[in-house]
This record gives C-alpha cells, structure tokens and sequence, in this order.
C-alpha cells in the first residue's frame, strides 16, 4: 500500500522515492505497450502515469469502450494489466479535463455541441472564449458524474488495496488554468447566483478562505460606508474568494464519487503557472495557481502536485524552480511529500530545444529543495488517433523515448539519474533541507487572474501587485536569496494561526502598499515574541480595500514620502551606490538603525532595522531585480546583520549548494548551472568538507554526495563521488560510485578493508576512520567513469 508520513511516501512500509514516467497507451498501439513499459523499467522507474481521456473513450453519448472493441487503443483493462505484470505503479488521470493536447482539453465534443447551457459565460453573457465548462453546473456534473461512474467501475479491480497497480488518482487536471490563461472567469447566470450568496456570507461557516472577522478586516466598515473604489476592490477580493471555493467544491464532488466506489486511493490536485517565454519559461504565475488552488488544498486531503515546466535552466532562471518547489510545499500538509505530477522531460514544441542538460539540473535542483515524488513528462511521445489532438496527429514532445521506439539523450539520463536515486532512496526521502531563513506566501498577491469588477480601481491595483511581486520579489529579493546561496521554504501567512519564532526565526515578506489587518497585526506579533522580519519593498499603510491600515506603519513609527521610481542609487553601508528602481523615503527615524539611504540625499532613510520589544523588523524600503552580481551581496550583508548564515558555505560563487539531513544519511547537494567545469570546496558551520579538497561539478551538471550515510553497518563518511549502484551482503558492501575527477576521495568508518574495480587504492587508516584515495585507470578516464568499491567487514 502507498501512504504518506512525514514528508515521504512508503510504499508496503518502505520509505520509497516515486520515480515516474508518462506514457499514454491511447497514443501508441498495443503492440507497441510492452516495448515502452520495459524501456520505462530499465531507466529506473517505479511508476508510469497516464491520461484517461473522456472524449477517447465515450466518442458517443452513452458508448464507453475500455476494452479496445470499436478501436485497440481503447483497451485501457489492457494496458493496466500490462503495468501490473511488468510490475509498475499506476497513477490514473480521469479527468474530465486532461488537457493533453486534446481538443476541447479531453472533455467530449457532443457534450460541447449539445449542452452549450453548462458552458461558462464572459461578463457579458457571452460563452467563455474557451468553451470552458461551468465545474458545477448541476447538467456537467450529472454528465461528469457518468463518466466517473463508468471509469471507476473499470478502475476499481486494478486499486491497490485489490492487489492491483493504481496507487494514485488525479482529480481533474490543472483546475483553473483556463480561467488563468484566457484572463476569463465563469460568470454564468448561475455561478453568479452562487456568487451573490457567498458574498452576503451563506458560506462564512466553511472558513475556506478567511474567517468572519478576516472578512470584517478587509472591509474595515460596513458595505454602505466604502467609496465606489473600495467597493470594487472589496468585490475583486471577495470574488476571488468565491472562486477559489468554487474550485475546491469541484473538487469535493470529483472526490466523493472517488470515495462512493470504495476507492481509497491517494487522491491528486495538480497546479499550473509556469508560461512560456521563449527559450525560457517562466515560473513568475505559478503563484497564482497556489493561490487559485489553495482553499481546496486546505479543505481535502489530497496530495498537492506541481507542474513544472521551466525548459531551459540556467543560472538566470533556475529560482523559479525552487520557488515552485517550496511553494507547493507552503500549501500541502506537513505529512505530504513535494511532488511533481507534470515533471518536464520534454516540450510540445521541437523548437526552442529542451536538453538532457536541463532534465538533469531540474531534476537535481527539486531534489536538493526536498522533493521526494516526481513524474517525467512527456516520457513516451507517441500519436493522436481518429483526430482527437488539439495540434494534429504527432504528439512528439521531444520525449526521452521517441514515437518509434528510440531513445534521445534524455532517456539516459533519466537512466543514470534513476540509478541514483535507487541506490540511495530509502535515506534520501528521510532526509530534509537544511533551511536558513523563510519566505512568507500572502495568496492576496496573486488573486489577479481575472480582472473583475472592470473598474480603473482593479486594474490599478493589479498592476501594481504585478509589477511589484514580479520585479521586487519574485525576481528580486527571493531570487537574490537564492543567488547568494541562502535556502529557505515557506510560509502561508493566511493559513497559519500564530507565526512562532521557534518555527520561523526569520521571515522575508514581499510587500505591497496593501495588506489586511489581520496578517499585519500576525506578524507584527510574530515580531514582539521574538521574530525577525525583513518586509521589503513596501510598508503597508493600506488594507486590502485602500483604507488606512497602518499597524505595521504605526508599531515602526515612521513617516513615509512619496517613493521615488526609476533608475535610482542608494548607499548601504558597506555598497555605496547600489542601484535599484525604487526606493522607500522615510522619516522619523532617530532611534533606528539605518541600513541605506539615498544617494541623492542621505538625510532620507531607504531601509532601517528596528528592535521591537523581543524581536525585530528590518524594513528594506528598496526595490532591486537581480541585474549585478554585487546586489547579490547587498542581500547577504542584510541577510547578516539579521543573523541569518547559509549553512552551507562554497568557495565558487555560482554553484548552488544545499544539505538535506537525516537520522542515517545526510546528502550534499551542488549545481553547476553554467557552461564550464566549476570547483570549489565546501564548508558546514567550521568543517571544511572532503578533508578540504576542491569538488569539480561538471558544466550544467551536479553531485548529490553521501555524508554519514549508513550503508550495511558501514558508515559512508562521506564521499566525493556520486552513488549509482549498491548492494549489501551479510559481510560485503559494494557501491558503484560514478566519478567527476582523476582523483577521488571516500572515507568510511573502521573495521573494513576494501578492494576496488576500476581504479588503484590509496588507504590511509586512521583510529575513527578509514580514508581512501580512488586513481581512475587509464581507461576508465574517457568511459563512464565507474568505479566499484567492495567492502569487507573485518571478523
């Protein structure tokens, strides 16, 4: 049985690294099923991931074919039965919307044709411009509830808990990315009777969003009393409250009916937001679907799963990935694993080129961040039958594994990286990021994907969210955290009751000139218990309606000027004229450290850090994307003089570092994300690692390296080199180690003697451990460079 404890999914009570792949059997004949699935299996994973279309499988009204009757494609029993022999786990994806590239994103062209009364309407009664349906319009989810019915009846014999592979179920597929991307909501006639309910608080006692008195927070009077501007804001907020319950109802429906048919199965939310840019993607939205997504996350117990589409990693983009990790941690519970459910390993387009270079970085970069799940999409390209793709007959992807059988680059080096997480998976999802500081999520900031009331007051308060959370904090402040190798998770200010200095010692707040009495006056608490805050760039003096609300303002005592915008200098004290593109101008400051101020004028204060009864408050009044590599530093000395240290030091200022720590093995995580051969050595608190040697990380490559790692009553000290390959006897360890250098080191503990395969041995014994210095061969140089080390316990 697959459950979930502590961050880790046990499969049969194994702690277990779910290792999956996409492969629609709809997309390939069924001759072709069992060539993939072993290709699938000879990579390393444990899990294979398939669609489950509505529209291939009920083309008629009525007609459902799971058998492969009026088309061999349809034979979903078949392709299950095949994953369960070969030996697979299955997560299923029913829908109703697959998305897919599908047309109508996999929901039924007679449904579309024939119930246009279900379809979603624009504010002027329009149908959506998506065709998108209306989740809970009682005629869908009667048609919807059909189609479960149908498909979980075919479904339930192959559920775990009946010795069968299906482990996992999504519900749905990306709820709310239509609504996102097309920047329309649904505003049918009855979706808005819902709407006028909900505003005048039917559904208070749900507590989805906000509690009563958030809600009176928000309003700071009574309806009557706000102007015609704070009433449209009031409106949008509410609105989006609306919807974002709206989605998590939808998803109560689909999962009743899961649970009706006596399916146990973990239950799936995906979230999207990445968009693409390019040769880059962005992952600048994707906060946006944590905020569209999070009520239901709140209110089921389902597992939260990214999409992550990033395409090419570089060091100018790789924190959208690690915001996107730790984000969608923010939102799932404590118990649940970070996982990836849409894992990029390929691109609908050929063009820009998705590399193997970037399948490793993302994959390595999620797992040096805590994730413990994830599944390769696409894995296996394949085609679309009888004109059911959205793009045409070829479904290519730049899959590792391509429409003909073959194999492409990525397909081995999903290989080798699943080598690596097999040899090592029952330590490394125990383990957990060392973490130095904390981000704080305020899911108003992103509640701009419609533009609802269409009033000058929303659209100007949306676009200066937008500027800000993009420029100043996503690209700014976190990606400069990022950058100067700083890790951190994050924090739900909505979702958390009491933000406890024990929990978060020190909190960095992205801030707007709004934000609601209620979260002010929780972290103005978390402050005076002993918490230390970096609001940056903005102090709120406003709620989020635009009434004055200055708790936060008034606990620093300080006046504000009109900021000052554009290409601008500020003096901090160790980075005289630092650019930036806004900052803060703030008087009455006497009695507090001041941090920076204007280079024009140093009468004006920028940013200042204050001690507030057992805490303190840094507000860093300066507005800075990441475009010099000093401003890099600038974040570090503010990072410094609030006492935050990176708990892993590395000598080369562009690899990225983390550790995550377990009981009986920690792992050293370090990134090369540029073009050549980077190597540094590494440093933990005082310790300089690996007996201060330099560590080379390949160009665009990295290392996940042992530390501590209990292996067959051995302890693997450390060791310089990845792990691809282990196997314990009664006496004899034997580890596959995969090389970077001429000159590898490994240190285990006494009491072993060691022999080599691929490489000359130099032993060092010491009393509390054994050091060894591995010389690769000559031929071993220009090959895959293994080297297999057998281990000897001492009798």
């Amino acid at each position: 049985m697959l459950t979930i404890k502590n961050g880790a999914f046990y499969m049969n009570g194994t702690p277990t690294f779910l290792f999956g792949a996409e492969c629609h059997y709809f997309r390939l004949d069924p001759e072709e099923w069992r060539d993939r699935l072993l290709q699938i299996k000879e990579a390393g994973c444990n899990l294979v991931s398939t669609y489950i279309p509505w529209l291939w499988h009920e083309p008629i009204q009525g007609e459902f074919d799971f058998t492969g009757t009026s088309h061999p494609r349809r034979n979903l029993l078949g392709f299950l039965k095949l994953c369960d022999e070969i030996g697979f786990k299955v997560m299923v994806r029913p829908g109703p919307y697959v998305m897919s590239e599908l047309k109508r994103e996999g929901i039924p062209e007679w449904l579309i044709n024939n119930y246009s009364e279900v379809i979603a309407r624009t504010e002027s009664g329009n149908l959506h411009p998506a065709r998108l349906v209306s989740y809970l319009h009682p005629l869908y989810l009667q048609l919807a509830m059909n189609w479960y019915d149908e498909v979980l009846t075919i479904l339930r014999p192959f559920m775990e808990d009946r010795a069968g592979p299906v482990v996992m179920i999504q519900l749905d597929n990306e709820i709310g990315m239509l609504q996102w991307v097309t920047n329309s909501a649904d505003f049918h006639p009855l979706t808005m009777q819902r709407f006028h309910d909900f505003a005048k608080g039917s559904h208070a006692s749900q507590k989805h969003m906000v509690t009563d008195d958030e809600r009176e927070d928000r309003v700071s009077s009574s309806f009557d009393q706000l102007n015609e501007d704070e009433k449209n804001l009031w409106s949008h907020f509410i609105w989006s409250e609306f919807c974002r319950y709206e989605y998590s109802e939808y998803v109560s429906r689909l999962e009743e009916r899961v649970r009706e048919h006596q399916i146990s199965a973990l239950t799936v939310i995906n979230v999207h937001g990445f968009k693409d840019l390019s040769i880059y993607s962005r992952g600048t939205d994707y906060p946006i679907g944590i905020s569209q997504l999070r009520t239901a996350a709140l209110r089921h117990d389902c597992c939260i799963a990214g999409d992550f589409y990033p395409g090419h990693i570089t060091y100018d983009n790789f924190h959208d990935v690690i915001l996107s990790t730790v984000l969608t941690a923010c939102i799932s519970s404590k118990e649940q694993p970070i996982f990836s459910a849409e894992f990029q390993s390929g691109r609908l387009s050929d063009r820009p080129t998705v590399s193997a270079s970037d399948m490793n970085l993302l994959t390595r970069l999620c797992i040096s961040h805590g994730m413990n799940a994830l599944n390769y999409y696409m894995f296996c390209a394949g085609d679309n039958p009888e004109n059911i793709g959205l793009f045409g007959t070829r479904h290519e992807w730049q899959a590792p594994i391509a429409s003909d059988g073959s194999q492409r680059a990525g397909y081995m080096m999903a290989k080798e990286i699943g080598q690596m997480i097999s040899s090592v998976q029952e330590k490394l999802v125990l383990s957990k990021i060392d973490v130095d500081t904390h981000i704080g999520f305020y899911s108003p900031y992103y509640m701009t994907e419609t533009n609802w009331p269409s009033s000058k007051a929303v659209q100007s308060m949306i676009q200066e969210v937008t500027s800000i959370r993009e420029n100043f904090v996503f690209d700014g402040v976190w990606r400069l955290l990022a950058a100067a190798n700083l890790s951190y998770d994050a924090v739900d200010l909505l979702g958390e009751k009491v933000l406890d200095p024990k929990d978060y010692p020190s909190l960095w707040v992205g801030t707007t000139p709004r934000m609601d009495a209620e979260v002010q006056q929780k972290l103005l608490d978390y402050v005076e218990s002993g918490g230390k805050l970096c609001l940056t760039p903005y102090l709120p003096e406003h709620d989020l309606n635009g009434r004055p609300c200055r708790i936060l303002a008034d606990a620093v005592q300080v006046e504000l000027g009109d900021p000052e915008h554009g290409y601008q200098l500020v003096d901090f004290r160790n980075y005289p004229s630092t650019f930036c593109r806004m900052h803060l101008k703030i008087y009455g400051v006497p009695d507090h450290e001041i941090i920076a101020t204007s280079a024009d004028d140093p009468r004006v204060c920028a940013a200042f850090y204050k001690k507030i009864k057992r805490g303190n408050l840094m507000l860093l009044g300066v507005g800075m994307l990441h475009e010099y590599q000093y401003q890099m530093d600038v974040i570090q000395s503010v990072a410094d003089r609030m006492g935050i240290h990176a708990s892993v030091y590395r000598t080369h200022p562009r690899i990225h570092a983390t550790i995550r720590r377990g009981a009986h093995g920690s792992f050293l995580s370090l990134l090369n994300l540029d073009e050549e051969l980077a190597s540094t050595q590494v440093k933990t608190g005082a310790e300089v690692l690996f007996d201060q040697a330099f560590i080379n990380v390949p160009a665009r490559s990295g290392l996940l390296l042992p530390l501590m790692l209990q292996v067959g009553g051995m302890t693997l000290r450390y060791s310089t080199m990845e792990i691809f390959q282990k196997q314990i006897d009664d006496q004899v360890v034997r580890i596959g180690f995969r090389a970077t250098n001429k000159r590898e080191r490994v240190c285990i503990s006494p009491g072993w003697t060691v022999s080599a395969i691929g490489a000359t041995l130099f032993q060092n014994n010491a009393e509390d451990q054994v050091e060894i210095t591995c010389e690769l061969d000559v031929e071993q140089i220009h090959e895959k460079r293994h080297i297999f080390l057998i281990f000897y316990r001492i009798v």
